[in-house]
């Protein structure tokens, strides 16, 4: 049967694994090591009134690095140059923001997961970041690759069209079975093209971000799926 969990991240370390400060991991003809890390911290904006500290900025961040394939360098690559710009553009709204207190952050970590029904490594990498305000935000990001030949994987690569639709169609009828008013009234999955996956054991997991389908409050719905009860709807099992 399909569960279904409610994700929170209110504390980005709630979501960490240990797994992404290891020194090295592999998975097929791929490994995986920490990549570029970013650890900076500033004061903002000086107070001559010292009865309140002054606005810090810190900026974390620790990246994989995925080796053994020209689409993991890329993927690698891409991502290490997307922080850099994440980078630039906190500390230049930073120096914008107005000299009261505020602890203004921004972390990036990663978390892996492995399959092992099927060949898959995938790598979640999250985005917490506050900028003020009455909350943060918080992003999550997944990639899949195939271990065997170091491809990243999209879910048209794995499922089946009536696989796929089988799947739409039960996170729509669990989100109008749900009587906790945790979704939306007229939340409905129209297709799953944007919807972050990963494989964890033998299951696959499908996230939907904050405001997808459900309010802040809610945090990131997640459904879960047994991949060995799927086989007539994947490409991976015949």
């Amino acid at each position: 049967m399909p569960k279904i969990l409610i994700i929170y991240c209110f504390s980005f370390l709630w979501f960490l694994s240990a797994v992404a400060f290891a020194e090295d991991k592999s998975f097929g003809i791929l490994s995986v090591e920490n990549g570029l890390s970013i650890h900076k911290e500033q004061s903002l904006s000086p107070r001559d009134d010292k009865e309140e500290p002054d606005s810090t900025a810190k900026f974390n961040a620790v990246l994989p690095k995925v080796m053994g394939s020209a689409a993991a360098s890329d993927w690698s690559a891409n991502l290490e140059a997307k922080v850099k710009k994440d980078y630039d553009e906190f500390f230049a709204v930073i120096k914008e923001k107005p000299p009261y207190y505020f602890r203004y952050t921004f972390d990036v970590d990663y978390t892996l997961y492995s399959g092992t029904v099927l060949p898959f490594l995938s790598i979640a990498v999250g985005f917490d970041s506050y900028l003020g305000g009455a909350h943060g935000n918080y992003l999550l990001r997944t990639t899949t690759f195939n271990t065997e030949n170091g491809l990243i994987l999209r879910l048209s690569d794995i499922f089946t069209t009536e696989g796929l639709a089988f799947i739409i169609n039960d996170i729509n009828q669990q989100i109008k079975q749900d009587t906790e008013e945790q979704f939306f009234k007229d939340a409905e999955v129209v297709n799953l093209d944007n919807v972050d996956f990963y494989f964890d054991g033998n299951q696959i997991v499908f996230i939907f971000q904050r405001y997808d389908i459900s309010p802040y409050s809610s945090g990131m719905p997640s459904f879960s799926y047994d991949v060995r009860r799927l086989q007539e709807q994947l490409f991976f099992i015949k």
